[in-house]
């Protein structure tokens, strides 16, 4: 994970596919299974079943330093298609799906 903060970009694909990936819950973040009514370590995945017409893309900009608990700026530039970002091969049927950019937001805080 943090070799992708090394780099000097990023692909929004990139950013994809970090979001999709399965994570480790930590100790103090446990998943409580409904099943035996207890707090248990887990996986935590993300998938993509089905498409929309319209894909809105939120980038989370700050990442928690593990030693000190501070939140830090990301600022690392993420490259993103203006045409044809094919999201078909991450969702459950494979179909490609072609989305065009509509809009960037920029915040500066």
């Amino acid at each position: 994970l943090s070799n992708f903060f090394l780099c000097r970009t990023i692909s929004l694909a990139d950013c994809l596919q970090l979001f999709l990936t399965a994570e480790q819950l930590g100790p103090d973040d446990p998943w409580y299974c409904p099943r035996c009514k207890i707090h248990r370590q887990a996986m935590k995945k993300f998938d993509i079943w089905t498409l929309p017409q319209v894909v809105v893309v939120h980038l989370k900009r700050f990442s928690q330093d593990q030693r000190t608990g501070f939140r830090e700026k990301l600022d690392v530039p993420v490259e993103y298609p203006v045409e044809g970002w094919d999201l078909g091969a991450k969702s459950a049927s494979g179909k490609s799906v072609l989305y065009d950019l509509y809009a960037v937001v920029v915040s500066r805080r």
